[in-house]
């Protein structure tokens, strides 16, 4: 039997036990040039932070504040080197999932608003192109429900919450339907997954109250979902944070899988098992911060421990619980991901 990457990921997408071993995927992977001696051209493009500013904006009902910070670099390159770079973008993809196994392919740039979303359906086809159908291959539609907010907006927004709760609202279905926009856009380039990434809770707890949770955030969330699994497609959760107390919520507004559930405040292994078990895809669960500073003998715990906790019953990705941030030495990761490799046949 051939089995391709892509059906380790949909199996487990699918709640099965793994087909022949746990597959493997990260959302994120910022060090390209220490792993490949490649570079990603996109991180260059644009000024990150103003990602979260384009989304505050949005929020807050700020108009004005559609545009990016375009770096100098991206301004001056013609048509056809932006070609290039981004075919090139696309082999980068491609060759670091080949390097260490990976069951799909996730591409993001960044992004809040439109301004690269031809950019990345570009890098989409790209990659089909090269690989067909062997990689499960995922889109981001980023925030589209509500996030934590930067410290500048932090209490800006919570007041509107609590002031203007009917106009949050509109704001917010404003913000789910220009993520669902380029959901759409994702999926005619031929995705078999989404994600939408929005952090709902620090390490010690929620941003809302469990009542505010659910009045300004599960029926969004709930809407996304529905929305992508009813074309076919694969839709998947990130949160960072300790979520513990609305879980439950999370999994009612059926994601097909949910990334990172870091083990962090109260969040227990255990506990997200029992609570995950049959009903979602768990994709993480090695600590990120013990691959920034850990031993090779935390490393090896991390990934025994989630392999323990999640293999059994079906339903599992093996990955960081973050990504594979700048600051995490590729040493590391190439420790985490031979552990892997000796244990991803234990199947429980």
């Amino acid at each position: 039997m051939n089995i391709r990457p892509k059906d380790r990921m949909i199996n487990a997408l699918k709640l099965g036990l793994p087909l022949d071993y746990i597959p493997h995927l990260e959302f994120k992977f910022e060090v390209p040039e220490e792993a490949i001696g490649r570079k990603f051209h996109h991180l260059d493009w644009f000024a990150t932070e103003d990602t979260l500013d384009q989304y505050e904006n949005a929020l807050l009902g700020i108009d004005g504040g559609s545009s990016y910070k375009y770096s100098n670099g991206y301004l001056k390159i013609t048509s056809k080197e932006k070609d290039y770079k981004l075919k090139e973008d696309a082999l980068t993809y491609v060759k670091i999932a080949e390097k260490y196994d990976w069951a799909g392919i996730r591409v993001h740039f960044g992004a809040w608003n439109n301004s690269f979303l031809e950019d990345e359906v570009t890098v989409i086809k790209e990659i089909k192109k090269i690989t067909g159908e062997r990689f499960y291959l995922q889109a981001c539609m980023n925030f589209g429900t509500m996030h934590i907010p930067s410290g500048k907006n932090l209490l800006r927004i919570v007041y509107e919450l609590k002031d203007n709760p009917k106009e949050m609202k509109l704001r917010l279905n404003k913000i789910m339907k220009i993520s669902l926009e380029r959901a759409k856009k994702f999926i005619n380039a031929g995705v078999d997954g989404i994600d939408e990434i929005a952090d709902y809770a620090f390490n010690t707890g929620l941003l809302l109250s469990p009542k505010d949770f659910n009045e300004f955030v599960t029926p969004y969330l709930n809407e996304i979902s529905e929305t992508i699994r009813k074309q076919g497609i694969y839709f998947v959760k990130h949160t960072d944070g300790d979520v513990s107390v609305v879980l439950d919520d999370i999994i009612n507004c059926k994601p097909n899988g949910i990334q990172s559930l870091e083990i962090v405040g109260e969040m227990d292994r255990d506990e997200i098992r029992e609570k995950t078990l049959g009903k979602v895809c768990i994709i993480g669960n090695v600590n990120s911060s013990i691959l920034v500073t850990g031993k090779k003998e935390e490393i090896e715990d991390e990934v025994k421990e989630a392999i323990k906790k999640f293999s059994p019953g079906g339903g599992f990705v093996l990955s960081s619980s973050n990504c594979i941030f700048r600051g995490i030495p590729i040493k590391n990761y190439q420790f985490m991901i031979n552990k892997w490799l000796e244990l991803r046949s234990l199947l429980g």
